[in-house]
């Protein structure tokens, strides 16, 4: 069960209103069933009957909760007229893989006093238990063994939930075994590949060399 402080309510409740006659959204933010902070978006469709929170304020929400220690929970957004459950234009967009285990949080202006309601879909199902698939999203690194003779190490391109990452490693790269290695500072420096990311001041932790004779495989 969600467990939401009441500045965060109180934060979603003046935003909603603000934001009247159009649907208005935001960030939860928290650790593990606490919902401790709510970080007002723009409703980029400016419209009384959808949301869309534009990437570039999802970034800037991501990084405030990072610099605090707390996680991405769901998104918030208000129905100005209906109750506060989800409609299939909510369901739908609740579908996309990249934000299984969201909460969404559903304020309703229909009625004199505002109704919050919060909700998890899964499969395109309303469904008010926890998901397993994990709430935490960050750039992952880790590491599966495929068979005796080789490793994979993979690093994710934005952000992933602990499910997913999984299901990489076991589904699309054929390893039984695999190993979590890092969700914070995650970074790769290859410059074959163009990449030489700089997400923190550290050194490197795992490096690959040529060995002299080696044949690379």
């Amino acid at each position: 069960m969600l467990r939401l402080a009441r500045s965060a309510w109180s934060d979603m409740i003046a935003h909603a209103y603000a934001g009247f006659p159009d649907e208005a959204c935001g960030l939860l933010g928290g650790t593990g069933d606490d919902a401790t902070l709510f970080l007002p978006t723009e409703n980029a469709d400016a419209s009384s009957r959808t949301f869309t929170i534009d990437g570039r304020e999802q970034m800037r929400a991501e990084r405030i909760l990072d610099d605090a220690g707390l996680t991405l929970l769901g998104v918030v957004h208000s129905h100005t007229h209906t109750d506060a459950y989800p409609s299939p234009t909510d369901v739908e967009k609740a579908s996309n893989p990249f934000l299984v285990g969201w909460r969404w949080l559903l304020v309703s202006l229909k009625h004199p006093e505002p109704v919050v309601r919060s909700f998890l879909v899964i499969d395109g199902r309303i469904h008010p238990k926890i998901s397993e698939e994990g709430i935490s999203r960050k750039v992952r690194n880790g590491v599966g063994v495929r068979d005796p003779h080789t490793v994979i190490f993979a690093i994710s391109d934005g952000l992933i939930t602990f499910g997913q990452f999984a299901r990489l490693f076991r589904d699309a790269l054929g390893c039984n075994n695999a190993l979590f290695l890092d969700g914070s500072v995650s970074s790769l420096y290859a410059p074959a590949l163009n990449r030489a990311d700089s997400r923190a001041p550290l050194g490197p932790i795992i490096g690959a060399v040529e060995k002299p004779g080696a044949r690379a495989r």
